[in-house]
């Protein structure tokens, strides 16, 4: 549900933001990239043009799944657990020239959020997250995060919770000296 949510949001934001006169261009010119299209890369036009086949039938399906998402995580998972953790992403960040990592774990990646993934349960329940440092990758010096969440209301829980681990493990002051340009 969380890929039907986010392509028709999308489209209807994009819409409302540039009107339909722009809108209609941009999306009906050619299916394949061909390249040609400077004016928005064909990762966000592939997300556009998806948003344009999903019907008000399909979204509601799609909003009523992830309502019963939320109502679950809220009722079960946080009956057992006062707070919870995740990663931010299933790959170290990646080489700035990469649009997106398109194999992970020998998995091939069909689209390209799908390497974010492990951020959709959250995001699609709606549950108030917060993202603090979780360490650095041994080759680059570059940063991966760790998402803490909770239930329904516990945004200032969350933000002392990550405001604590901020004064304990001071990592500003702990960043690797010898880091990589973002580009290398």
């Amino acid at each position: 549900s969380w890929t039907t949510i986010r392509s028709r949001c999308i489209l209807d934001n994009f819409c409302q933001t540039f009107g339909d006169k722009v809108s209609g261009s941009i999306l009906s010119s050619s299916e394949e990239d061909d390249g040609t299209n400077t004016l928005i890369k064909p990762e966000a036009l592939w997300e556009l043009r998806r948003g344009t086949r999903i019907t008000d039938n399909e979204l509601q399906n799609a909003l009523h799944i992830a309502q019963n998402w939320s109502n679950s995580a809220n009722e079960k998972l946080f009956s057992k657990y006062d707070i919870c953790a995740l990663p931010t992403s299933q790959v170290w960040p990646f080489n700035i020239q990469e649009r997106w990592p398109k194999v992970i774990n020998k998995c091939q990646m069909e689209t390209y959020h799908q390497w974010m993934e492990v951020v959709v349960p959250v995001t699609l329940a709606g549950l108030p997250c917060v993202t603090i440092p979780a360490g650095f990758d041994k080759e680059r010096g570059l940063c991966m995060g760790l998402q803490l969440f909770g239930p329904r209301g516990s945004d200032s829980k969350l933000l002392s919770i990550a405001q604590a681990y901020h004064r304990v493990a001071n990592w500003s002051s702990n960043t690797p000296t010898d880091i990589i340009s973002i580009g290398a």
